[in-house]
């Protein structure tokens, strides 16, 4: 069991709330502020060693938890997410995208069978997407840079390689 102190304090310095949360076998807890104004903390799950997916708890401004879901995604070692305009959020775990709205139920989901690593990036960019992750080939690695709008429809693609980077 897993102790955790979750709040808001003002850039001036000034706490607005905290609680305390139990939460069972989770590593890794990583905040991120959605386009409503709330917390969105993601907790990879961990039973003895072996990842079983991600607990995502969502929190208003006033620290009332609102909702807290576990999301059954293999191989999680960090994730990456960004807010979405409708409060929701999209997030990456490995080579897959989940998205989740508002409420927390699953937008869509989408596996990224152009990465071979990990994404390693995902950043929001007016209503569009950038995603990046690499691929190993040919002994060098490769880097994958994707456009994608809200729905994970990739527009455009790109392949970089280092040329100089040999493992």
């Amino acid at each position: 069991l897993n102790h955790r102190l979750v709040g808001y304090i003002t850039k001036e310095g000034v706490e607005k709330w905290a609680h305390e949360n139990f939460v069972n076998n989770t590593f890794r807890s990583t905040p991120y502020l959605t386009s409503d104004g709330n917390l969105v903390v993601i907790e990879n799950l961990n039973e003895q060693n072996t990842n079983h997916g991600l607990t995502v708890t969502k929190y208003n401004t006033l620290g009332v938890k609102l909702w807290s879901y576990n999301y059954n995604l293999q191989n999680v070692l960090y994730v990456h997410a960004v807010a979405t305009d409708d409060g929701g959020i999209i997030l990456t775990n490995s080579y897959y995208l989940l998205s989740i709205d508002i409420n927390g139920s699953i937008n869509w989901g989408k596996f990224m069978s152009n990465i071979d690593d990990s994404v390693t990036e995902l950043i929001k960019n007016n209503n569009e997407f950038w995603c990046v992750g690499s691929i190993f080939e040919s002994g060098k690695r490769k880097f994958r840079a994707m456009l994608m709008d809200s729905s994970g429809n990739i527009s455009k693609s790109w392949l970089i390689a280092l040329n100089d980077i040999e493992f």
